[in-house]
Parts: C-alpha cells; sequence; structure tokens
C-alpha cells in the first residue's frame, strides 16, 4: 500500500516510482472501479439514549465511480483513478491494493478530472475565511469559478403519528465565485451585474460603460467571463498583486 504522503506531496524517489507508474498505468485500464454499494448513516437526536441513525439516501459524490484523472504537483503530473466526495470537501483516490488515499488538501496541487480543472483557494464564507476546492471557468488573472457541495438534509418528523418520516437524503448546492489574485473567493448569490459589480467595485465605471455597450446583462456564463476578461485589460500592472493568498 502506498501511503498518501509518497504518492501526493513530494511523489518520493522519481526514478524509483517511473517502473511503478508504467505498470500501474498499464494496468489501470483492467481494474474494477465500481465500488460496492455504499450507505451513510446520519444520527437524528442529540441525546444517545433517544437517537435514531437512519441510512442516508444518496451519496456524497460527484463522479460516483472512480475514472481517471491527474493529480497535479507544481510540475508533477500523476495519473491515477478518482473521485470527489463533496461532503467531505476531498477528492479520493484508489490503488491497486483498493486502499484509498485522499489528495493532499494544498495551494499548489490541482487536481484535474477530464476537462475539468480543480484547484484549492481560500475564499470568505460569512466573514470567515475558509479553503476549498473550486472548479476553474476562467482561468485568467480575475477567475470565475464554481463550488459544489452536498449536505444532509436531516430527518424530517411527520405531523403525525401514523405517518411516515422523511429519512435524511444528500442536497446538492452549485454557486458561482469570483477569485482576484491577491484576494479570497467571494461567492456570487446569482448571476448578474450587481454581483460582479460588487466584486470588482474598483473598476466600476469602466464595467458599467463596457457592459451597457455591448449589452451584457451578466445572466450567463459567457458573459461574466468576457466581463473579467476586460477588467483583467484595464488594470494597470501596478493594480496587480505579486502573490496569491495561499
Amino acid at each position: 500500500m502506498l501511503s498518501g504522503n509518497i504518492f501526493f506531496d513530494v511523489f518520493g524517489n522519481r526514478t524509483k516510482w517511473f517502473v511503478f507508474l508504467l505498470i500501474y498505468w498499464s494496468l489501470s485500464s483492467l481494474m474494477g472501479q465500481n465500488e460496492p454499494t455504499e450507505t451513510y448513516t446520519f444520527r437524528h437526536g442529540s441525546n444517545s439514549l433517544t437517537a435514531i441513525d437512519y441510512n442516508v439516501e444518496g451519496l456524497p459524490y460527484i463522479n460516483e465511480n472512480f475514472i481517471n484523472g491527474v493529480v497535479i504537483n507544481r510540475n508533477t503530473k500523476l495519473t491515477i483513478p478518482l473521485r470527489y466526495n463533496a461532503y467531505s470537501d476531498t477528492f479520493q483516490a484508489i490503488d491497486l491494493q483498493g486502499d484509498h488515499n485522499d489528495v493532499l488538501k494544498r495551494r499548489y496541487i490541482s487536481v484535474r478530472l477530464g476537462d475539468t480543472l480543480y484547484q484549492y483557494f481560500v475564499f470568505e464564507d460569512h466573514l470567515k475565511f475558509k479553503k476549498g476546492y473550486f472548479k476553474v471557468i476562467s482561468d485568467g488573472e480575475t477567475k470565475l469559478l464554481s463550488r459544489t457541495v452536498k449536505t444532509i438534509q436531516d430527518y424530517i418528523v411527520p405531523e403525525h403519528g401514523y405517518e411516515r418520516g422523511e429519512r435524511p437524503k444528500f442536497l446538492t448546492h452549485t454557486h458561482y465565485y469570483i477569485k482576484k489574485l491577491g484576494k479570497p473567493a467571494k461567492k456570487l448569490a446569482h448571476l448578474s451585474r450587481k454581483e460582479v459589480f460588487a466584486v470588482l467595485w474598483d473598476k466600476f465605471a469602466e464595467l458599467r460603460s463596457y457592459a451597457r455597450k455591448n449589452k451584457l446583462r451578466l445572466r450567463s456564463v459567457e458573459e461574466v467571463v468576457q466581463t473579467l476578461a476586460y477588467y483583467d485589460s484595464i488594470k494597470l500592472p501596478e493594480e496587480i498583486p505579486k502573490e496569491d493568498v495561499e
């Protein structure tokens, strides 16, 4: 079994692992990547004597089965079966022995699944700073991101004793964020001029004029990406931070 640190932090001795990776890549197509049925339990009630455990409906993964992805650690890339747990915000890998390892959460480690790049960023959440994985939609100095998380809906107690309650289930939530270089990502309540301009307030007059001239309502991903590219183009060199927040 490979340890998580060797596999995903420094990748160990590259010469030593090169032969292993060749063997791994050649055999990965033969691996059974479908996992047996999983169940998650949720405890309703805080009193240990009266609390009841319920099986949660659904699974916490965005892709339920492992699919080949690429873990990018600076200039080193590793292809390995992965799946994303949106409840715990972790990428889970599986090795040849069927053992699971979580990809280390580091700013310099990103993950690519198909055409989608995921990066680990600082973001603002109710006046607190947190870190998490984001899907990168546009990869300029100012980025449009999306973040998908899963939460567990609590057990719904029936109004009448003869009715059955509704067992807990995973709920999926997706939100858009704008990430400025040197700043935490900020969530948008929805795509609109008001929400986008509130994040890019330092160029408000220029962006408002640009949006009016080009008849942009900023209610689509394409229009927001276009506006972010324009925003980056009008920033002066001295206005661009040299480093990002970690």
